[in-house]
C-alpha cells in the first residue's frame, strides 16, 4: 500500500436534520464553527497531509457560499471543494463520488465534521502500518447506540461492524467515531456498491475478505452531533447561556430555622446533581440566602462539603418574596429574559427542567395582518413561529392566535397528518406565540400548478370528509337560526364601515347595481331576499362541527401528495362546513390570490352604483371546479346544483366580511371585494 501523503476528506453534504436543517459545518461552537473544530486536531500532522477535501451539494454552495467560506477559514491549508449536483444515497456514495471526481489515490482519511478528536493515536497507528483500514473508537458507556456505528473488537482487530445496532463479530463492542483511515483510496473505488449507504458497509466488506481492520481507542474527543452534545460543548468552551438565581434553604437543602454550621447540610435528593447539570450546560449559578452575611466563610465551606456547585453567593437577603426584572433584548427578541419557578419547601429541584434556547429569526413570511409569522432557528430545530404582541387589541391578536392554536390541536387529534407538527405555545406578559413544524419542501397551494392543485384538493377533501366533517351533526340547532345569527353578527355589523365610504355605499343602498354590464339587486335588497323560506331552505346548513374557517389555497401546503393545513381562522368551536366551501370557492372561482396581493388596476370605471372591472377573474379550471362540487356534494349530502349555489353564496359572504380589512390596503381593493360579493350572492339567489 502507498506510503505517500494523506488526503483528509470531510463530507459536508448532509441535510443537518438533527440541527433543524441548519448547515452543520458552519454552526458556531463558541470558538469557531463545527468544521474548524473538526480540522483543528489535524494541524499538528500537516506535514503528512497533502490536502483537505470538502464535499458539499450545489444547494449548499448557492445558499452558504461554501468555497469562499472554506477558503477564509483555512487560508494556509491546500484544499479543494467538490460540489455535487444533488444529494446522494448516503455518506458512502458522497465520498465515492468525491474520490472519483478528483481521482484521489493513496492514503485517505474520511472525517465527519460533528466532532473534534485527538488524532494523535490514529496517526501513530498509521505510522505503524497496523491495517488497511483503521477506525478510531470510543467507549459506548452512557451513549445512545442509535447514534453510532458499532464495532466488535478483539485485540484491537475489528471483527464486525454495523450501523446503530450490535454487529455479529466477537469481542468488545465500541463506538466507531466518524473518522475512517484507508491505506489506499482505491479500496473505496474497488469495493463501493450502489446500495452501500454508509462507510461501515465498505469496512464490512474489508472484514469479510480478510483485510486487516484495526481499532484505535481514543481517550480525548468532543462531540457536537446533536443539540444536547452541542450545548455541552458550548458550555465547555465557557459560552455562558444564562444565569440561574437559586435559593438555598428549603430549595437545595432542608430548611433550618437556626443555621447550625457545626452540622453538615442535608442536601435534598437530586438538587446538587441538577445544579451540576445546569452548570455543565453553561449556566452561571448564583445561590441566594437570607443567612447572615457575616457567616459567608462558614456557608461556603458547608456548600463545598456538600458538593453543591455555584459560581457566586449572595447572603443577607430579606426572607420575603423575590422579584426578577429583566428587559427583552432587542438583539434576542424571541428569547424570554425572565423566568420564575416556585417550589414546595424541602421538595428540591430535581423535577425542574430548564431548556433555554437562543432562537434567531431566519426569515419573515408574508401573512395576515394580526400576527407575525417567522422562520426561527435554534439549537434544536428550524421551525415556524407565529407570534402576536399583547400591547394592543388583545381580542384581534392574542385571543385570535390562541384560538388558532386550539383549532390546530383539534385537527391534530382528528387527523395528525393533516397539519404540521405542533411544538407548543408560549404565553408571557409581552407576547403570545406558538411553534410548529417547518416543511421546507411544501409550497402554498396557491403557488402550485393546476395539476398539483387538482391532486391536492382531491386528497384534502377526501381526508376532511372522512376525518373532520364526518363528525358534524345537527346539535339541536336549526340552520335557519344559524344563518340569521351569522348574517347579523358577521355582515350587518360591518355595513357601517362600508356606508362611510362614498364609493362603496351605493352598492349597498341602491335597489339595483350594475357590475360589468350585468344588473343585480343592491346588497341590502339581497340580504332581505335571503330571509325567504325557499332560499333559507336552499342555503342554510343542516349540520355543524369542526371546520377550518379560512380554507383558501393560501392556507394549504402541498408537496408530493402530502397536504397540510395551516392558519385556521374565523370559525366558532362548532360551525357550518359551508363556510369552508365558500373559502375554497374564494380561491377556485373568485381567484382571490390573483388580485388581493396585486398592485394592478382593478377598475376601468366606478361611478355610483355602476362599476366596470378591469381585472376579471378567468373561469375556474373546469376539472378542479367539478371535483370541488362533487366532493362537497358528498360532504353535505346536497345536489351538485345546490352545492354550487351554496358555494357562490358563502363565498360572497366571505368577500363582504373582508371589505373592512381590504380598506386598509386600498379603497379599490375594498370596492372590488364588495362588488364581487354582491355579484356572487346575486347569482346564488337568482
Amino acid at each position: 500500500m502507498s506510503r505517500g501523503p494523506i488526503t483528509v476528506l470531510f463530507p459536508i453534504a448532509g441535510t443537518g436534520a438533527r440541527h433543524g436543517f441548519k448547515y452543520r459545518p458552519f454552526i458556531e461552537l463558541g470558538t469557531g464553527t463545527f468544521i474548524e473544530a473538526a480540522v483543528r486536531p489535524f494541524k499538528k500532522w500537516s506535514h503528512l497531509i497533502d490536502r483537505l477535501v470538502f464535499v458539499c451539494l450545489q444547494e449548499h454552495e448557492a445558499q452558504h457560499d461554501v468555497r469562499a467560506q472554506i477558503a477564509a477559514m483555512f487560508p494556509d491549508w491546500p484544499h479543494e471543494v467538490v460540489v455535487l449536483p444533488a444529494a446522494t444515497r448516503g455518506p458512502a456514495a458522497t465520498v465515492a463520488r468525491a474520490v472519483d471526481t478528483l481521482g484521489i489515490s493513496g492514503r485517505l482519511i474520511v472525517c465527519d465534521c460533528d466532532h473534534s478528536i485527538d488524532v494523535d493515536p490514529l496517526f501513530a497507528a498509521i505510522g505503524d502500518g497496523v491495517g488497511d483500514c483503521i477506525l478510531p473508537t470510543w467507549k459506548l458507556k452512557g451513549e445512545d447506540l442509535r447514534a453510532w456505528s458499532v464495532a466488535a473488537v478483539t485485540d484491537n482487530r475489528v471483527t464486525g461492524i454495523a450501523e446503530k445496532r450490535l454487529p455479529s463479530g466477537n469481542g468488545e463492542f465500541v463506538g466507531v467515531i466518524g473518522c475512517v483511515y484507508l491505506a489506499d483510496a482505491l479500496l473505496l473505488s474497488q469495493l463501493y456498491r450502489d446500495d452501500d449507504a454508509y462507510l461501515s458497509d465498505i469496512v464490512a466488506q474489508l472484514i469479510e475478505r480478510g483485510s486487516p481492520v484495526a481499532a484505535v481507542p481514543i481517550e480525548r474527543a468532543e462531540f457536537f452531533g446533536d443539540p444536547r452534545k452541542l450545548r455541552t460543548a458550548r458550555a465547555r468552551h465557557n459560552v455562558r447561556i444564562g444565569s440561574i438565581f437559586c435559593d438555598i434553604d428549603g430549595v437545595l437543602v432542608e430548611h433550618e430555622d437556626v443555621p447550625d454550621y457545626q452540622r453538615a447540610l442535608r442536601v435534598l435528593p437530586g438538587s446538587a446533581e441538577r445544579l451540576r447539570e445546569w452548570a455543565a450546560q453553561g449556566y452561571f449559578i448564583v445561590l441566594t440566602t437570607a443567612r447572615d452575611a457575616a457567616k459567608e466563610a462558614e456557608m461556603r465551606a458547608a456548600l463545598a462539603a456538600a458538593e453543591i456547585p455555584f459560581h457566586d453567593l449572595v447572603m443577607g437577603l430579606p426572607s420575603g418574596p423575590r422579584f426578577l426584572i429583566n428587559d427583552r433584548k432587542p438583539s434576542a427578541l424571541l428569547v424570554s429574559q425572565a423566568t420564575a419557578f416556585e417550589v414546595e419547601r424541602n421538595q428540591g429541584i430535581q423535577h425542574l427542567s430548564i431548556s433555554q434556547s437562543y432562537p434567531s429569526v431566519a426569515r419573515r413570511f408574508k401573512g395576515g395582518s394580526f400576527a407575525e409569522t417567522l422562520l426561527v432557528e435554534d439549537d434544536e430545530k428550524l421551525f415556524v413561529r407565529k407570534r402576536v404582541s399583547k400591547r394592543e387589541n388583545l381580542s384581534l391578536g392574542y385571543s385570535k392566535l390562541k384560538n388558532q392554536y386550539r383549532t390546530l390541536e383539534r385537527f391534530n387529534r382528528l387527523s395528525p397528518d393533516l397539519v404540521p407538527g405542533l411544538y407548543g405555545e408560549h404565553d408571557n406578559t409581552i407576547e403570545y406565540s406558538y411553534d410548529m413544524e417547518y416543511l421546507p419542501q411544501h409550497r402554498l397551494l396557491s403557488e402550485c400548478d393546476p395539476s398539483e392543485r387538482l391532486v391536492a384538493t382531491r386528497s384534502l377533501l377526501g381526508l376532511m370528509r372522512e376525518r373532520v366533517y364526518g363528525s358534524a351533526s345537527k346539535l339541536g340547532r336549526s340552520g335557519r337560526e344559524w344563518l340569521e345569527t351569522h348574517l347579523a353578527n358577521k355582515i350587518y355589523a360591518r355595513l357601517d364601515a362600508v356606508l362611510n365610504h362614498p364609493r362603496l355605499a351605493p352598492l349597498v343602498t341602491a335597489r339595483e347595481v350594475m357590475i360589468d354590464g350585468e344588473v343585480y339587486p343592491g346588497l341590502r335588497e339581497l340580504l332581505v331576499k335571503v330571509s325567504s323560506d325557499d332560499l333559507l331552505q336552499l342555503l342554510a346548513p343542516s349540520r355543524f362541527g369542526t371546520i377550518h374557517g379560512d380554507l383558501t389555497f393560501e392556507n394549504v401546503l402541498y408537496f408530493a401528495g402530502d397536504v397540510r393545513l395551516i392558519d385556521m381562522d374565523g370559525a366558532d368551536y362548532v360551525d357550518a362546513p359551508e363556510l369552508d366551501l365558500g373559502k375554497l370557492f374564494q380561491s377556485i372561482v373568485a381567484r382571490y390570490e390573483d388580485w388581493a396581493h396585486s398592485d394592478r388596476s382593478l377598475f376601468e370605471s366606478a361611478q355610483g352604483h355602476e362599476v366596470v372591472c378591469q381585472y376579471r377573474a378567468p373561469d375556474p379550471e373546469s376539472s378542479l371546479h367539478q371535483l370541488c362540487v362533487d366532493e362537497w356534494a358528498e360532504i353535505l349530502g346536497n345536489s351538485r346544483d345546490q352545492v354550487a349555489r351554496k358555494g357562490w353564496f358563502f363565498m360572497g359572504l366571505h368577500l363582504l366580511r373582508m371589505v373592512p380589512f381590504r380598506l386598509r390596503v386600498s379603497e379599490d381593493q375594498a370596492l372590488y371585494a364588495l362588488a364581487n360579493g354582491v355579484r356572487w350572492i346575486g347569482r346564488a339567489l337568482a
